[in-house]
């Protein structure tokens, strides 16, 4: 509180998250900062959350990848609807949607869900007659195919 009015900086308490680094029980621990320091009362308490577009905290690895998976498929049908060929839905792919998996993967290692919705993502954009194209054979086309992607 001294600090507050000397900087004239001030929590907003109702956006303030509070995240235990250590196993808690979040509603015994709500309750002992109640009863000690009612003026913080009104901050929220989790495992996660959402800090400049990160998640953070110990579950946080849980949260990331649920938002990029639902980008990445609200990307996907946005795009799908061409008919660029291989070479060009490569590029888009690279470009536009496998960008969205870079970022979280700095942080976190994905997860079984991540993994099975690129798996989706792809077999929508990659449309090979008769589903004749593997997914793995998609991850070397500059390799495999000499396509500059």
């Amino acid at each position: 509180m001294e600090f507050a009015k000397i900087s004239g900086l001030h929590l907003n308490l109702p956006k303030t998250v509070l995240i235990p680094l250590w196993p808690a029980n979040l509603a015994q621990l709500s309750s002992i900062i109640k009863d000690d320091m009612p003026h913080a009362s009104k901050v929220t308490l989790a495992f996660a959350t959402k800090y400049l577009g990160i998640w953070m905290g110990p579950e946080s690895r849980d949260y990331c990848w649920l938002d990029v998976g639902d980008k990445l498929l609200s990307r996907v049908t946005r795009w799908c609807h061409g008919a660029w060929g291989t070479h060009y839905t490569a590029r888009i792919w690279n470009t536009y949607l496998a960008s969205l998996l870079h970022y979280p993967a700095q942080l976190f290692p994905p997860t079984n869900y991540i993994i099975s919705q690129e798996a989706t993502a792809i077999r929508i954009m990659f449309k090979p007659p008769g589903n004749c194209v593997r997914l793995e054979e998609l991850f070397h086309l500059k390799d495999w195919f000499h396509l500059p992607c």
